[in-house]
């Protein structure tokens, strides 16, 4: 938690979904317990992992038809 923002990591779509819905429940939450008002910023590193292995694998793709290679992301 940052002196602007908060930070709730969630484990799946669905906490996802349901931090993102009632994020001004939240942000008013933790105003009442800090005496400060904070952003919600909500986390899923699964989904950021998954972003990430889709970036690797676009740029191996692009890599491979300017270079006549197959490479392979694991």
């Amino acid at each position: 938690m940052s002196g602007e923002t908060f930070t709730v990591e969630v484990g799946n779509d669905m906490m996802e979904h349901f931090a993102k819905e009632n994020r001004d429940e939240l942000e008013a939450f933790m105003e009442r317990r800090t005496g400060k008002r904070r952003r919600l910023v909500v986390r899923y590193p699964k989904a950021d992992q998954e972003q990430e292995s889709d970036k690797a694998q676009r740029l191996a793709e692009d890599m491979g038809k300017k270079l006549g290679l197959n490479i392979e992301v694991r």
